[in-house]
Protein backbone atom coordinates (compact mmCIF):
# COMPACT_ATOMS: atom_id res chain seq x y z
CA UNK A 1 0.00 0.00 0.00
CA UNK A 2 1.78 3.66 -1.25
CA UNK A 3 1.58 6.09 1.73
CA UNK A 4 0.19 9.39 1.96
CA UNK A 5 1.24 11.53 -0.60
CA UNK A 6 3.06 8.36 -3.20
CA UNK A 7 1.96 8.31 -6.51
CA UNK A 8 -0.50 6.02 -7.84
CA UNK A 9 -0.53 4.45 -11.35
CA UNK A 10 -1.26 6.66 -13.53
CA UNK A 11 -4.24 5.61 -15.74
CA UNK A 12 -7.91 6.57 -16.63
CA UNK A 13 -10.10 7.10 -13.43
CA UNK A 14 -13.49 8.60 -12.71
CA UNK A 15 -14.49 10.47 -9.71
CA UNK A 16 -17.16 10.77 -7.27
CA UNK A 17 -18.25 12.82 -4.21
CA UNK A 18 -20.58 12.68 -0.92
CA UNK A 19 -21.66 15.96 0.76
CA UNK A 20 -24.64 16.02 3.53
CA UNK A 21 -25.53 19.71 3.59
CA UNK A 22 -27.09 22.19 6.46
CA UNK A 23 -28.54 25.41 5.80
CA UNK A 24 -27.51 25.10 2.18
CA UNK A 25 -24.12 24.75 2.59
CA UNK A 26 -22.08 21.28 2.28
CA UNK A 27 -19.02 19.00 3.88
CA UNK A 28 -18.06 16.58 1.68
CA UNK A 29 -15.51 13.98 0.73
CA UNK A 30 -14.44 13.19 -2.89
CA UNK A 31 -12.52 10.51 -4.40
CA UNK A 32 -9.70 11.23 -7.39
CA UNK A 33 -10.41 14.92 -7.31
CA UNK A 34 -7.68 17.53 -8.62
CA UNK A 35 -7.12 20.66 -7.00
CA UNK A 36 -6.85 23.91 -8.54
CA UNK A 37 -5.39 26.42 -5.94
CA UNK A 38 -4.92 29.64 -8.29
CA UNK A 39 -9.04 29.49 -9.30
CA UNK A 40 -9.80 27.94 -6.10
CA UNK A 41 -11.47 25.01 -7.46
CA UNK A 42 -12.16 21.25 -6.98
CA UNK A 43 -11.77 19.41 -10.46
CA UNK A 44 -14.13 16.43 -10.53
CA UNK A 45 -13.91 14.14 -13.09
CA UNK A 46 -15.87 11.95 -15.78
CA UNK A 47 -18.95 12.76 -13.56
CA UNK A 48 -22.05 13.07 -15.74
CA UNK A 49 -24.34 10.58 -13.90
CA UNK A 50 -23.26 12.94 -10.42
CA UNK A 51 -25.08 16.73 -10.07
CA UNK A 52 -21.29 17.78 -8.81
CA UNK A 53 -20.95 21.78 -9.43
CA UNK A 54 -21.84 23.74 -6.04
CA UNK A 55 -19.82 26.02 -3.78
CA UNK A 56 -18.94 25.80 -0.26
CA UNK A 57 -16.30 27.11 2.51
CA UNK A 58 -13.03 25.85 3.33
CA UNK A 59 -13.58 27.42 6.24
CA UNK A 60 -15.71 26.47 9.88
CA UNK A 61 -17.36 29.82 8.44
CA UNK A 62 -20.09 30.97 6.49
CA UNK A 63 -21.60 33.91 5.06
CA UNK A 64 -22.14 36.73 6.24
CA UNK A 65 -18.83 36.03 8.28
CA UNK A 66 -16.74 34.24 5.05
CA UNK A 67 -15.05 36.07 2.39
CA UNK A 68 -15.72 34.93 -1.26
CA UNK A 69 -11.36 34.09 -1.06
CA UNK A 70 -12.43 31.07 1.29
CA UNK A 71 -15.17 29.88 -0.89
CA UNK A 72 -14.72 26.56 -3.06
CA UNK A 73 -15.83 25.69 -6.51
CA UNK A 74 -16.61 22.10 -6.62
CA UNK A 75 -16.38 21.60 -10.72
CA UNK A 76 -18.41 18.55 -12.08
CA UNK A 77 -17.86 19.32 -15.97
CA UNK A 78 -14.11 18.82 -16.45
CA UNK A 79 -14.49 15.22 -18.70
CA UNK A 80 -12.27 12.25 -18.55
CA UNK A 81 -9.09 12.80 -16.66
CA UNK A 82 -6.55 10.94 -18.56
CA UNK A 83 -3.28 9.94 -17.63
CA UNK A 84 -3.99 11.66 -14.33
CA UNK A 85 -1.76 10.69 -11.02
CA UNK A 86 -3.36 10.93 -7.74
CA UNK A 87 -1.61 11.27 -4.76
CA UNK A 88 -2.16 8.14 -2.49
CA UNK A 89 -4.13 8.68 1.14
CA UNK A 90 -6.39 11.18 2.57
CA UNK A 91 -5.96 15.11 2.51
CA UNK A 92 -7.80 17.49 4.42
CA UNK A 93 -8.37 21.10 3.28
CA UNK A 94 -8.63 23.34 6.34
CA UNK A 95 -9.64 27.37 5.91
CA UNK A 96 -8.53 29.26 8.59
CA UNK A 97 -10.75 30.81 10.62
CA UNK A 98 -9.30 33.11 13.66
CA UNK A 99 -5.04 31.65 13.06
CA UNK A 100 -3.83 34.16 15.35
CA UNK A 101 -5.74 32.43 18.38
CA UNK A 102 -4.63 29.46 19.25
CA UNK A 103 -7.99 27.99 21.30
CA UNK A 104 -9.66 29.18 17.97
CA UNK A 105 -6.95 26.83 15.91
CA UNK A 106 -8.27 24.04 18.34
CA UNK A 107 -11.84 24.72 18.22
CA UNK A 108 -12.33 25.98 14.77
CA UNK A 109 -9.62 24.17 12.36
CA UNK A 110 -8.61 20.92 14.40
CA UNK A 111 -12.32 20.35 15.90
CA UNK A 112 -13.60 20.78 13.09
CA UNK A 113 -12.10 18.50 10.50
CA UNK A 114 -12.00 15.98 12.67
CA UNK A 115 -16.51 16.89 12.64
CA UNK A 116 -16.08 16.61 8.80
CA UNK A 117 -14.13 13.17 9.04
CA UNK A 118 -16.61 11.66 11.83
CA UNK A 119 -19.52 12.21 9.09
CA UNK A 120 -17.86 9.30 7.14
CA UNK A 121 -16.70 7.58 9.64
CA UNK A 122 -13.06 8.18 8.88
CA UNK A 123 -11.74 9.95 12.43
CA UNK A 124 -9.03 6.98 12.96
CA UNK A 125 -7.50 8.74 9.55
CA UNK A 126 -7.01 12.03 11.00
CA UNK A 127 -3.34 10.87 12.46
CA UNK A 128 -1.65 10.43 9.13
CA UNK A 129 -3.74 12.78 7.08
CA UNK A 130 -1.86 15.45 5.31
CA UNK A 131 -3.55 18.64 6.32
CA UNK A 132 -3.17 21.52 3.59
CA UNK A 133 -4.12 24.84 5.34
CA UNK A 134 -5.60 27.65 3.25
CA UNK A 135 -3.70 30.22 3.76
CA UNK A 136 0.09 30.39 6.08
CA UNK A 137 1.05 28.11 8.59
CA UNK A 138 0.30 30.27 11.75
CA UNK A 139 0.13 28.01 14.83
CA UNK A 140 -0.42 25.09 12.19
CA UNK A 141 1.48 23.32 15.30
CA UNK A 142 -1.83 22.66 17.17
CA UNK A 143 -2.45 20.02 14.67
CA UNK A 144 0.10 17.68 16.33
CA UNK A 145 -3.05 16.96 19.33
CA UNK A 146 -3.82 14.71 17.28
CA UNK A 147 -2.15 14.59 13.16
CA UNK A 148 1.48 13.22 13.66
CA UNK A 149 2.49 14.84 10.01
CA UNK A 150 4.18 18.17 8.94
CA UNK A 151 0.53 20.52 7.57
CA UNK A 152 0.93 22.01 4.38
CA UNK A 153 0.25 25.57 2.90
CA UNK A 154 -1.10 26.71 -0.02
CA UNK A 155 2.32 27.83 -0.54
CA UNK A 156 3.51 23.99 -0.50
CA UNK A 157 1.19 22.60 -3.14
CA UNK A 158 2.34 25.89 -5.05
CA UNK A 159 6.12 24.68 -4.77
CA UNK A 160 5.83 21.20 -5.10
CA UNK A 161 2.75 20.65 -7.26
CA UNK A 162 2.45 24.00 -9.09
CA UNK A 163 -0.74 24.80 -7.97
CA UNK A 164 -2.26 21.63 -8.65
CA UNK A 165 -2.81 18.94 -6.31
CA UNK A 166 -4.64 15.72 -7.35
CA UNK A 167 -5.27 13.59 -4.61
CA UNK A 168 -7.46 9.87 -4.12
CA UNK A 169 -8.99 11.10 -1.13
CA UNK A 170 -10.01 14.68 -0.14
CA UNK A 171 -12.22 16.06 2.69
CA UNK A 172 -13.56 19.42 2.67
CA UNK A 173 -16.18 21.93 3.75
CA UNK A 174 -15.72 22.94 7.34
CA UNK A 175 -18.81 25.15 7.65
CA UNK A 176 -21.29 24.73 10.98
CA UNK A 177 -18.66 22.05 12.80
CA UNK A 178 -16.11 24.17 14.36
CA UNK A 179 -16.56 25.39 18.00
CA UNK A 180 -17.58 29.23 17.27
CA UNK A 181 -20.46 28.80 15.01
CA UNK A 182 -21.20 25.27 15.36
CA UNK A 183 -23.58 25.80 18.18
CA UNK A 184 -24.85 28.95 17.05
CA UNK A 185 -27.96 29.14 15.39
CA UNK A 186 -31.54 31.80 15.34
CA UNK A 187 -32.51 29.73 18.55
CA UNK A 188 -29.00 31.30 20.25
CA UNK A 189 -25.92 29.36 20.79
CA UNK A 190 -26.96 25.58 21.84
CA UNK A 191 -26.48 21.62 20.77
CA UNK A 192 -29.45 21.71 19.14
CA UNK A 193 -28.14 24.04 16.30
CA UNK A 194 -25.56 21.26 15.44
CA UNK A 195 -26.16 19.90 12.18
CA UNK A 196 -28.02 17.14 12.58
CA UNK A 197 -26.16 14.39 10.52
CA UNK A 198 -23.24 15.18 13.01
CA UNK A 199 -22.95 12.20 15.63
CA UNK A 200 -23.74 13.89 19.25
CA UNK A 201 -21.49 16.10 20.54
CA UNK A 202 -20.74 13.95 23.14
CA UNK A 203 -19.66 11.20 21.38
CA UNK A 204 -17.17 13.29 19.10
CA UNK A 205 -15.97 15.18 22.44
CA UNK A 206 -14.67 11.71 23.42
CA UNK A 207 -13.49 10.31 20.33
CA UNK A 208 -11.75 13.48 19.52
CA UNK A 209 -10.21 13.28 22.97
CA UNK A 210 -9.04 9.09 22.50
CA UNK A 211 -7.74 9.37 19.26
CA UNK A 212 -5.38 12.09 20.63
CA UNK A 213 -4.48 10.04 23.92
CA UNK A 214 -3.92 7.25 21.72
CA UNK A 215 -1.64 9.17 19.26
CA UNK A 216 0.18 10.51 22.06
CA UNK A 217 0.50 6.96 23.96
CA UNK A 218 -1.20 8.83 26.99
CA UNK A 219 -3.29 6.62 29.38
CA UNK A 220 -6.81 7.19 31.59
CA UNK A 221 -5.81 7.17 35.53
CA UNK A 222 -6.47 3.77 36.50
CA UNK A 223 -8.05 4.43 39.78
CA UNK A 224 -9.09 7.88 41.31
CA UNK A 225 -6.07 9.68 43.17
CA UNK A 226 -5.80 12.90 44.27
CA UNK A 227 -7.07 15.97 42.56
CA UNK A 228 -5.16 17.85 40.29
CA UNK A 229 -6.21 21.28 40.12
CA UNK A 230 -4.51 23.47 37.22
CA UNK A 231 -4.31 27.55 37.33
CA UNK A 232 -3.59 28.95 33.99
CA UNK A 233 -1.46 32.22 33.61
CA UNK A 234 -1.22 34.58 30.88
CA UNK A 235 1.83 34.26 28.88
CA UNK A 236 3.59 38.14 27.93
CA UNK A 237 2.63 37.69 24.65
CA UNK A 238 -0.97 37.36 25.09
CA UNK A 239 -3.68 38.65 22.64
CA UNK A 240 -6.17 39.59 25.45
CA UNK A 241 -5.71 42.97 27.52
CA UNK A 242 -7.49 41.11 30.82
CA UNK A 243 -5.05 39.56 33.19
CA UNK A 244 -5.08 37.32 36.33
CA UNK A 245 -2.09 39.44 38.78
CA UNK A 246 -2.71 37.09 41.65
CA UNK A 247 -2.21 34.02 40.49
CA UNK A 248 0.69 32.86 42.78
CA UNK A 249 -1.92 33.83 45.63
CA UNK A 250 -4.39 31.56 44.27
CA UNK A 251 -2.23 29.00 44.17
CA UNK A 252 -1.67 29.17 47.71
CA UNK A 253 -4.94 29.02 48.54
CA UNK A 254 -5.84 25.78 46.44
CA UNK A 255 -2.91 24.38 47.92
CA UNK A 256 -4.38 24.55 51.64
CA UNK A 257 -7.43 22.13 50.32
CA UNK A 258 -4.93 19.34 50.29
CA UNK A 259 -5.00 18.73 46.63
CA UNK A 260 -1.83 18.87 43.88
CA UNK A 261 -2.23 22.44 42.36
CA UNK A 262 -0.17 23.61 38.73
CA UNK A 263 0.03 26.43 37.36
CA UNK A 264 -0.15 26.45 33.45
CA UNK A 265 1.45 29.18 30.77
CA UNK A 266 0.34 27.33 27.05
CA UNK A 267 2.31 29.09 25.13
CA UNK A 268 5.61 27.46 27.24
CA UNK A 269 4.32 23.95 26.29
CA UNK A 270 4.07 21.56 23.45
CA UNK A 271 0.63 20.13 22.59
CA UNK A 272 2.00 16.64 23.82
CA UNK A 273 2.47 18.58 27.38
CA UNK A 274 -0.19 20.42 27.43
CA UNK A 275 -2.64 17.09 26.66
CA UNK A 276 -0.81 15.04 29.09
CA UNK A 277 -1.71 17.69 32.06
CA UNK A 278 -4.84 18.32 31.28
CA UNK A 279 -5.85 14.42 30.53
CA UNK A 280 -5.20 14.28 34.71
CA UNK A 281 -6.60 17.69 35.44
CA UNK A 282 -9.83 17.82 37.80
CA UNK A 283 -10.08 21.32 38.35
CA UNK A 284 -9.38 24.07 35.68
CA UNK A 285 -9.10 27.54 37.39
CA UNK A 286 -8.88 30.33 34.33
CA UNK A 287 -9.94 33.52 32.51
CA UNK A 288 -12.21 32.69 30.05
CA UNK A 289 -11.32 32.89 26.98
CA UNK A 290 -9.36 30.77 24.47
CA UNK A 291 -7.69 29.75 27.92
CA UNK A 292 -9.89 27.11 28.73
CA UNK A 293 -9.90 25.43 25.23
CA UNK A 294 -7.64 22.95 26.66
CA UNK A 295 -10.61 21.63 29.33
CA UNK A 296 -11.77 19.33 26.35
CA UNK A 297 -8.80 17.04 27.13
CA UNK A 298 -9.72 17.12 30.71
CA UNK A 299 -11.49 13.82 31.73
CA UNK A 300 -15.30 13.22 31.64
CA UNK A 301 -17.40 15.73 33.87
CA UNK A 302 -14.72 17.08 35.68
CA UNK A 303 -15.17 21.23 36.81
CA UNK A 304 -14.26 24.56 35.37
CA UNK A 305 -13.78 27.44 37.99
CA UNK A 306 -13.69 31.01 35.70
CA UNK A 307 -13.74 34.12 36.69
CA UNK A 308 -15.45 37.04 34.49
CA UNK A 309 -13.02 39.25 32.41
CA UNK A 310 -13.35 42.79 33.22
CA UNK A 311 -12.38 45.15 30.76
CA UNK A 312 -11.27 48.61 31.08
CA UNK A 313 -14.65 50.10 29.36
CA UNK A 314 -16.73 48.26 31.92
CA UNK A 315 -17.34 45.29 29.57
CA UNK A 316 -18.19 42.05 31.78
CA UNK A 317 -17.02 38.89 29.98
CA UNK A 318 -18.45 35.07 31.02
CA UNK A 319 -16.89 33.35 28.19
CA UNK A 320 -18.34 32.00 24.54
CA UNK A 321 -15.83 28.85 25.66
CA UNK A 322 -18.43 27.99 28.29
CA UNK A 323 -21.66 28.57 26.68
CA UNK A 324 -21.18 26.97 23.44
CA UNK A 325 -19.18 23.69 24.72
CA UNK A 326 -18.14 22.78 28.18
CA UNK A 327 -21.53 22.93 30.04
CA UNK A 328 -22.32 19.91 27.98
CA UNK A 329 -19.00 18.12 29.17
CA UNK A 330 -18.15 19.44 32.83
CA UNK A 331 -19.47 21.12 35.59
CA UNK A 332 -18.79 24.83 35.09
CA UNK A 333 -18.68 27.61 37.68
CA UNK A 334 -18.54 31.30 36.86
CA UNK A 335 -18.26 34.23 38.93
CA UNK A 336 -18.25 37.47 38.47
CA UNK A 337 -18.55 39.70 42.12
CA UNK A 338 -15.30 41.80 41.64
CA UNK A 339 -15.17 44.77 43.45
CA UNK A 340 -14.09 47.05 40.81
CA UNK A 341 -12.43 49.74 42.79
CA UNK A 342 -10.88 47.08 45.06
CA UNK A 343 -9.66 44.24 42.74
CA UNK A 344 -9.78 45.89 38.79
CA UNK A 345 -6.47 48.11 37.85
CA UNK A 346 -5.52 49.87 34.47
CA UNK A 347 -2.09 49.30 34.08
CA UNK A 348 -0.49 50.06 30.66
CA UNK A 349 -3.84 49.58 28.33
CA UNK A 350 -4.33 46.54 29.88
CA UNK A 351 -7.04 45.44 32.80
CA UNK A 352 -5.39 44.00 35.75
CA UNK A 353 -7.33 42.05 38.03
CA UNK A 354 -7.14 40.40 41.34
CA UNK A 355 -9.74 37.72 42.09
CA UNK A 356 -10.54 37.07 45.81
CA UNK A 357 -8.54 33.93 47.00
CA UNK A 358 -10.94 32.63 49.74
CA UNK A 359 -13.75 32.98 46.99
CA UNK A 360 -11.53 30.76 44.60
CA UNK A 361 -10.77 28.67 47.54
CA UNK A 362 -14.64 28.09 48.46
CA UNK A 363 -15.66 27.56 44.78
CA UNK A 364 -12.81 24.46 43.71
CA UNK A 365 -13.75 23.18 47.59
CA UNK A 366 -17.04 22.86 46.23
CA UNK A 367 -16.10 20.96 42.97
CA UNK A 368 -13.78 18.80 44.67
CA UNK A 369 -16.49 17.57 47.07
CA UNK A 370 -18.47 17.30 44.10
CA UNK A 371 -15.85 15.11 42.42
CA UNK A 372 -15.12 12.88 45.59
CA UNK A 373 -18.83 12.01 46.05
CA UNK A 374 -18.77 10.70 42.00
CA UNK A 375 -15.75 8.52 43.18
CA UNK A 376 -13.47 10.40 40.68
CA UNK A 377 -10.93 11.59 42.97
CA UNK A 378 -9.74 10.90 46.64
CA UNK A 379 -11.41 12.99 49.43
CA UNK A 380 -9.39 15.91 50.04
CA UNK A 381 -7.23 16.61 53.35
CA UNK A 382 -6.89 20.24 53.53
CA UNK A 383 -4.02 21.82 55.64
CA UNK A 384 -4.40 21.53 59.49
CA UNK A 385 -7.90 19.48 59.37
CA UNK A 386 -9.58 16.30 58.31
CA UNK A 387 -10.89 15.71 55.05
CA UNK A 388 -14.35 15.62 53.44
CA UNK A 389 -16.11 12.11 55.13
CA UNK A 390 -16.27 9.83 51.57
Amino acid sequence: MLACGEQAEAGRWSSWVKCEEHEGIKSCVARNVCWDVTSRTLRVFDSSDQDVSFTTYLAAKYPPYSTPEEALVVDGSAGECEGCVFLKGVYGLVGRYFAHNRGHVLGDEVWAMFQALSLWGMEEEYRNMQVILHEDALNADVFEFVNARPVWTVGTVINQHGGFLCMETVVFGLAHLGYALGHSCGDGRSVTCRPKFLPPFQVNVRRFRLLAMELHGISERARPEVAQVVVTRKGRKALNPVRLVNTEEVVAAVKSLGVAVLVADWSTMSSKEQLALMSRTDVLVSLPGSDTMNAIWMPWDRSLVTPCRIYMDGRVDEGNETEIWFRYIHNVTRWCGFDRSRDVERVKGESHMRVPVEVVKALVGEQLGRLSDKGYVLPSVPSGGEGRKP
